[in-house]
This record gives structure tokens, sequence and C-alpha cells, in this order.
């Protein structure tokens, strides 16, 4: 392994993280060949950019279905600490976050699920099914270049009102094995097959049409925290705008990985901000929206902890497909 300066090494993690949004099982032969390293190098700086949360493994989000939709609630309790806690047993979550500011608990979920009767709720501050997940490619740029150009851009008052509209789909057709292939390679696209072969005990080709039946139905993204994830402040907003296309379009440009999706008529945007830059500016940019009308309202939360469902080969050994290897 030749000896890298820092700043080569953050090169080769950008470019890395290129080649994952192209591909994002790459083998890491074909890595090494486009970075003009050998695979062995490539696969430790995998490694390496996972250690230090650089780099997440690439992941599967499901699209917005007729028949199959999460759900996303933003809620005001007196205490949301034991919800959050008892949430964790309910299969109905996807994810949770305990907040602090204009809501204390944001829960996703794959079925309706009713609130009010938790103890010590106080008020939906907004809930209803997603639209699809927009994230943004990452360009190698400073927060204080990405805040000046929106800044620009919001001084021109070139906007233009806009709705984004989920595209029309049919419905969702998944069996079993689909939602246990797409549990499986749900936070790492990366995963070995031959495990989940093994688990499942399938045929190639029964394994792969399956495949490819979940990866159709879904978006496949690879975070990037170009100082790494520690390094930056969270923040979880809610914007209310009649230019939503633009107002997506300027968030997607932030130089760090940010999840975004609509909510009945709010977009919700996971910003992160780094550290070592001025807070304030972020605000400044918000209030700037709204003074000039670019934006109605804004709402926003920063996330304490958080929980999500996950799911392993030891949880699906039960699982036998009628198209098994036996």
């Amino acid at each position: 392994m030749p000896k890298w300066s820092r700043e080569q090494i953050e090169a080769y993690y950008y470019s890395l993280y290129l080649l994952l949004l192209e591909e994002a099982r790459m083998n890491f032969s074909k890595i090494g060949n486009n970075l003009e390293i050998n695979d062995k190098s490539a696969a430790k700086l995998y490694r390496w950019a996972l250690r230090e949360e650089v780099l997440f493994p690439p992941r599967l989000r499901l699209k917005s279905f007729p028949n199959s939709q999460e759900y996303v609630y933003f809620l005001k309790f007196r205490n949301a600490l034991p919800v959050f806690e008892k949430l964790k047993n309910d299969p109905r979550v996807i994810y949770e976050s305990v907040c602090s500011g204009a809501f204390d608990l944001m829960v996703i979920a794959d079925k309706r699920i009713d609130f009010s009767m938790e103890n010590g709720f106080e008020y939906f501050i907004l809930s209803g099914p997603r639209s699809d997940f927009v994230y943004n490619k990452v360009e190698r740029r400073s927060m204080n270049e990405y805040f000046d150009e929106f800044q620009t851009f919001l001084k021109s008052e070139d906007f233009v009102r806009s709705e984004i509209i989920t595209p029309a789909r049919g419905e969702l057709l998944w069996d079993d094995l689909d939602l246990s292939l797409f549990r499986l390679l749900k936070h790492d696209v990366r995963m070995k097959y031959v495990e989940i072969l093994r688990c499942l005990g399938l045929f190639k080709a029964v394994f792969y049409e399956h495949l490819r039946n979940v990866m159709e139905s879904c978006t496949v993204w690879t975070p990037y925290f170009p100082n790494g994830y520690p390094n930056y402040d969270e923040y979880f907003f809610l914007l209310r705008t009649a230019h939503e296309n633009q107002l997506v379009e300027r968030l997607k440009k932030i130089p760090v990985h940010c999840p975004i999706f609509k909510v009945n008529s709010w977009i919700y945007a996971y910003i992160m901000i780094e550290r070592d830059f001025l807070q304030r500016t972020l605000f400044d940019v918000l209030n700037l929206m709204l003074s000039l009308g670019f934006i109605e309202e804004y709402r926003y939360s920063i996330p304490i902890y958080h929980w999500k469902q996950t799911w392993t080969t030891q949880d699906l050994r039960h699982h036998r497909s009628p198209h098994h290897t036996d």
C-alpha cells in the first residue's frame, strides 16, 4: 500500500463515491482500474472511508406506490423518550428519532399509526405518506460557496412556481422473497450475495430474478460526508413553498449528503452543516427566503438520537424459498 497524503486520500474517497453512484456493487478490481491502484488498495480505501464515516454503504429506499407507501409523522409529546423506546418493538416502525425543537419525535412507518392514544401526546406537526426520496450528488465545494450562491439566487428573485408530484406508477408486485431481499439489502447493497443464497437456499437464477424486481422498485444511493459524519451538525427541516422544484434543486447543491422528500404540502430536508462553519449563515438564508417570499414558513428540530429497523440473514433463516437448491 503506497503512502498517501491526506489530500490524496480525500480525493480517492470522492472518486470512490462517484464510482459507487455509478454502480453501487462495482467490484474492487474495477474500482482499482478506475483509480489506477490495485484491488487490495481499493478495498482498503473503501474500509477506511466507512471507518471514518466519510462514506456509508450504498442503500435502498423504496419508491412510493399506490398500494405500498411509507408514512411519516412529526409529533409533539410532553416526554417523547418512553414512546421512542416503546416503538422499537412496533413492527410497523422503520425509523424514529427523538428531537429537540418544533417536533419531539419523527417516525417513519410502513403502515398508518394512531399516535393520539400514546401517553404524553400533544399534537401532530405534520403526518402523511411520503413521496419518493430525492438525494443529491455531492460536489466538492465549500459551505461558504454554497451559501453565497444560494443568497445570490435569492436576491435575483427569479422564482418559478412549481409543485413536486410523485410519478404515476402501477401497484408494487412483491412477494415475501422480494420483501426479504429488500430488507437485507436496504442498508448495504454491497452485502455478499453468497450469504443470502445460503440463507434462503435459492438457485442463482431465482435470486437474480427477484433481485431485479427489488432494484427496479427502489432508489439506490450512497451517503457521502466529505468531512466525516461526526463533524456535522444535523437539522431536520420542514419547509413550505410555492416554488417546490427550485427549493429542492437549491437544497441538493449543499456539499454533503442531503435526503429530501415531500409530505403533503411540506418539503422535508435533512440538512447538515459543518461544525466549524458559522451556523447563523444557515438561518440568515432561511430568513432571506422568508422575507423574499421564496418560502412561506419553516420549522426545524435537532435530532438527538435515532433508531432504525435492521434485518440480517439470521432473521430470515426460517424462510425457505420453494425454489431452493436442496
